[in-house]
Order: C-alpha cells, then structure tokens, then sequence
C-alpha cells in the first residue's frame, strides 16, 4: 500500500501509520545527520532516539502515540534535541 492510500481495512491502517511514523523518524535522524552524536555510530532507526538537552522546555514528546504532529513543529522540537543510540540515550539519562 502507497503512503497516501486510505482503505477501510484496520490491519492495513496500521501498517499505513507505521510507515508514515517510521519515515518521519528517518526524516528527523536525517536532520540530525544520522549517527549518535556521543558515540559517532550508525544504528538502526529502531536503535536511535532524541534526547533533549533541556527536559524542562520540552514541548513534544517524539514517542506518543496517536499524535501527529506538522513538520514545522517537529523541526522546531528537533532543535532541543541530539540524536542518540538507545545504549547512549541510557547513559545520559542517568545523569
């Protein structure tokens, strides 16, 4: 099924909105240049994740469900943001 196609079948609504969030992910590692900015490596985009640098002006939580969101504000959240491993994200977290 096409990006832009819409069917009345759930299973294939899912899929449809699984491949539109996973192409924007892709889309916003792009703009973040694609590797872990703390360890320099290239993952997967199931392995990267957006840490933000300053949790109290967070405005958008990257990983809720359901939500959709215009790429204008994406871009403008992504600016809060380093593009991270997930084994790195931990670190920083702990911090």
């Amino acid at each position: 099924m096409k990006l832009h196609e819409i069917t009345t079948d759930p299973k294939k609504n899912v899929e449809y909105v699984l491949k539109c969030r996973r192409n924007r992910k892709l889309k916003m590692m792009k703009s973040k240049g694609n590797v872990c900015s703390k360890c320099g490596k290239k993952k997967s985009v199931e392995q990267m994740e957006f840490h933000h640098t300053n949790p109290s002006k967070k405005k958008i939580e990257f990983a809720e469900k359901g939500i959709t969101r215009s790429w204008d504000k994406t871009k403008k959240e992504l600016k809060k943001t380093r593009l991270v491993c997930k084994d790195c994200h931990g670190r920083l977290r702990k911090k």
